[in-house]
C-alpha cells in the first residue's frame, strides 16, 4: 500500500517517513492480522472474564473488511484505538483488580506488534532461567496432577534453584508487571524519546 497522496501525510514525503511507512506495512499486512486473529485475539477475546454477547462474530464475519479498514487508518495515521471495558474483579479479602478488555481491533493492533519484535525478544534472552509463556494458561489441554503437578518434586526443582541462585548472587527481585502496562503514561514515554520501531 503506497502513501495516501490525498491523506493527512499529503505533502510530508520524507525518507523517515517512508522508512516508517515501509517498517508500518511490514508489521500491519491484512495476512498477519488475519493470523494474529485466528490464532491469539480470537480465544483471548473468549478467555476474557467479561465475554461478549455475540462472541464477537460480528467482527469475525467481516475480519476481512475490518483489517483493511484498519490497515489503512494506521498507514494513514487516522488509527487511534478505542474505548476499553474496564472490569472490577474481587480477589480476595475484598480488595479488587481491575481488568481492562480492549476492543477487537486495538487486540489486533497490539498482537501485532508483539509478533514482530517477539522473535528478536527471545534470542536476546540473557539467561534460559528468563522463563518465557504466551500464557499463564496451561497449553495442554487437559491438567492430570499425576503427570503434570507432583508437588513434592516441583518443589524440590525449585529448592534447589532457589539455592543456586541465593548461593551465587547477592540479591533476588521477585516482581509483579500484572498491572504494569496500565499504567504507563504514554505521553511521559514519548516526550523521552522513546520508540518501538
Amino acid at each position: 500500500m503506497a502513501l495516501n497522496p490525498a491523506g493527512p501525510l499529503a505533502g510530508l514525503h520524507t525518507p523517515r517517513l517512508e522508512a516508517r511507512h515501509a517498517a508500518l506495512e511490514k508489521v500491519f499486512a491484512e495476512a498477519l492480522m488475519a493470523a494474529a486473529w485466528k490464532d491469539y485475539v480470537r480465544k483471548g477475546l473468549r478467555d476474557q472474564e467479561v465475554v461478549d454477547l455475540f462472541d464477537y462474530n460480528d467482527f469475525h464475519w467481516a475480519r476481512a473488511d475490518r483489517f483493511r479498514d484498519l490497515k489503512g487508518a494506521i498507514m494513514d495515521g487516522r488509527y487511534k484505538p478505542g474505548n476499553s471495558i474496564p472490569t472490577k474483579l474481587e480477589k480476595n479479602l475484598g480488595v479488587c483488580r481491575t481488568v481492562v478488555t480492549p476492543t477487537p481491533e486495538d487486540c489486533v493492533v497490539l498482537q501485532c506488534i508483539v509478533e514482530s519484535f517477539l522473535p528478536k525478544a527471545i534470542k536476546k534472552q540473557p539467561t534460559r532461567n528468563a522463563f518465557f509463556s504466551r500464557s499463564h494458561q496451561n497449553t495442554v489441554g487437559k491438567f492430570t496432577f499425576g503427570k503434570d503437578y507432583i508437588w513434592f518434586k516441583q518443589w524440590r526443582r525449585f529448592s534447589k534453584l532457589r539455592f543456586q541462585i541465593t548461593s551465587t548472587h547477592p540479591w533476588v527481585v521477585t516482581t509483579d508487571i500484572a498491572t504494569f502496562f496500565d499504567n504507563i503514561s504514554i505521553c511521559s514515554l514519548i516526550s523521552q524519546g522513546w520508540r518501538w520501531m
